[in-house]
């Protein structure tokens, strides 16, 4: 619990900071293992080429609203700069690195999300992330596994 707790300072700590010089803030919607779950959450800029992101997973099938997750991440543009200060057009197409915390009530434990495949962003007002692989380390029961986000389409206001 005190890991979660700090986890959760350092994010709102990133995000507020994020805040301060102005950066993007969007919303998050996806899907999580394709059908079984919807992703929704919130983004927000850190610097150029880094972002926070909230986020909860809730299950669509076989039950829905069961067992909901809770998780936050911070993400690296692999590819170039996601927003720029000045405002100039960033790359249209992208690839993303994320590390962070999923914690839901039957596991908890830190991932690592490769997209490889990102089209938008901050400047566009929109960015579909397309096949993202995500590596769960599940702390609570020692296991590890792979799954998968066929879509995450991000609203940047």
């Amino acid at each position: 619990m005190r890991l979660m707790k700090t986890a959760v300072l350092v994010m709102l700590c990133l995000i507020f900071g994020g805040s301060l010089f102005g950066l993007s803030h969007g919303i998050t919607l996806g899907t999580l293992n394709p059908g079984s779950s919807v992703v929704a959450g919130t983004t927000f800029g850190i610097t150029p080429r880094f972002e926070a992101e909230l986020f909860s997973v809730i299950p669509a099938a076989p039950i829905p609203f069961s067992g909901i997750s809770g998780g936050a991440a911070v993400t690296a543009s692999l590819s170039g700069p996601r927003e720029l200060h000045s405002g100039e057009g960033t790359l249209f197409f992208g690839a993303y690195l994320s590390a962070g915390y999923l914690y839901g009530a039957d596991s908890h434990g830190v991932f690592l999300r490769l997209t490889p495949l990102a089209v938008g962003g901050p400047y566009y007002g929109i960015r579909e992330r397309a096949a993202s692989v995500n590596l769960f380390y599940d702390i609570k029961n020692s296991e590890f596994s792979v799954f998968w986000n066929l879509f995450l389409i991000d609203l940047y206001f």
